[in-house]
Formats: structure tokens, sequence, C-alpha cells
């Protein structure tokens, strides 16, 4: 469903967060940093963005 809402708009932040979520609780880090990377170019003042992004770094050793 969100792959789904970001083929209609790809630049809703939302979807970006939530697709970053989703991959990091099927442990696929470097896809969620990539989404909440991509969240952080649409709307860079996103806390949200910035906290998961700050969150999957520790799991990737940045």
């Amino acid at each position: 469903m969100v792959q789904t809402s970001l083929q209609m708009d790809d630049t809703e932040e939302t979807a970006w967060l939530s697709l970053g979520r989703i991959y990091m609780k099927l442990r696929e880090y470097e896809k969620a940093h990539d989404a909440f990377t991509f969240a952080l170019k649409l709307d860079p003042d996103n806390t949200y963005a910035k906290e998961f992004l700050k969150k999957v770094g520790s799991l990737l050793g940045d």
C-alpha cells in the first residue's frame, strides 16, 4: 500500500517515513536509510525523519 502511494505521488514525505519504518522492521537498514534520507530531502525540518535516520544510522554503525 505504501509503495502504491509512492507510485502515485513520490513527493509525500509521510509515505517515505512509513516505508522507512517498514524497512526497519524487516531489518533492511540500508533501504530504511534511503527512505528516511529522501523524506528529509522533501522536508528538511521533519523531526521524525531526523530521529529515524539517526536511529537507523546507529544500527548501521554510522
